[in-house]
């Protein structure tokens, strides 16, 4: 895929800038820090932040997985009670 930049003179393919450019270019992995749940710390890099959380014995799953696991059979079916009707129909007895 063509990557474009914005320069003085308009758009332009930024493999030309980039060899156009003098001198270094860091591009980071992320542009803010990102809190990472599992470890309770601010990553500023995404190799650092998959490492914590592999560390901490968790998973990254992408949006396709996320979607799968939304739509199971087990998550939201239609015809499920909720869980606070179940509670309700377990406390009163029934």
């Amino acid at each position: 895929m063509t990557r474009y930049v914005w320069t003085d003179a308009g758009w332009a393919e930024a493999h030309a800038v980039r060899a156009a450019a003098r001198g270094v270019a860091i591009q980071r992995d992320f542009a803010e820090p990102l809190f990472c749940h599992a470890d309770g710390k601010l990553h500023s890099s995404r190799s650092t932040y998959d490492a914590a959380v592999r560390a901490a014995g968790c998973e990254i799953i992408g949006k396709a997985e996320a979607r799968k696991l939304a739509a199971s059979p087990y998550r939201g079916a239609p015809g499920l009670e909720p869980v606070g009707a179940t509670l309700k129909r377990i406390l009163n007895g029934g």
